[in-house]
């Protein structure tokens, strides 16, 4: 069934379909190099353009450039973020709503303004930048970005708990812990909804506990007198 999908998904992508599709990957930086690809390909204005750096702090004082990878582990708000109308972009904390396209930026307030469809609607709401608060060997940080990332693609970890209209898996050595295989295919309402660009069968790992566990009901099955 997995390779009847996977063939049946191997025709041309027009920009349409790659606009409303939501391709799912193991590893960040796949993940990014989509989103980038598709962002090139947007028709947007360059007043409707913003790439913006985080501003990180450490004791009070701006931090250099070279110490941003310090930061990396200490929060989740990434230290640059592209911004542009007509891209599709999700909350960081998944706490608001799932996916929504950008409707215009404000580049002198720093402000995106960010459509998302709901059951009975749209919510249209600007979204500003805000500041987390760590420590970094007990001397107290911030960094201050936008809290929104592009979804064109997305890893297996972003995607798990949300819906997605359409998706294309990559399901490929990337895929590097169990279950993970499973929740990409689940993210679709539909076997109509999924398309399979790269399959192997190493993608489909399963926790050995779970073998254990399965072998062990078995054999108690095997052992109840019919």
């Amino acid at each position: 069934m997995l390779t009847a999908k996977l063939n049946e998904s191997m025709t041309t992508v027009d920009m349409s379909t790659a606009l409303i599709t939501t391709c799912i990957v193991g590893y960040r930086r796949s993940a990014t190099q989509i989103n980038t690809s598709i962002c090139n390909l947007l028709n947007t204005p360059p007043e409707k353009f913003l790439l913006n750096y985080a501003i990180d702090k450490m004791d009070g004082s701006i931090c250099p450039i070279e110490m941003h990878s310090t930061f990396k582990d200490k929060t989740n708000l990434p230290h640059i973020v592209r911004l542009q109308q007509g891209a599709r972009v999700m909350f960081l904390n998944n706490q608001h709503f799932d996916i929504g396209v950008i409707t215009d930026v404000d580049r002198e307030n720093y402000v995106a303004r960010v459509s998302f469809a709901v059951k009975n609607g749209i919510i249209d709401i600007n979204v500003r930048r805000i500041t987390s608060f760590f420590y970094i060997n007990g001397r107290p940080c911030e960094r201050m970005q936008f809290p929104l990332q592009n979804c064109f693609a997305m890893t297996v970890h972003k995607a798990q708990g949300l819906t997605l209209s359409n998706v294309s898996l990559v399901l490929d050595k990337q895929i590097f812990s169990p279950g993970q295989a499973y929740v990409a295919l689940s993210r679709a309402p539909s076997w109509n909804s999924i398309r399979i660009t790269a399959l192997d069968r190493n993608a489909f790992l399963v926790d050995k506990n779970i073998i254990t566990e399965y072998e062990r009901l078995k054999q108690m099955a095997n052992q109840i007198p019919f």
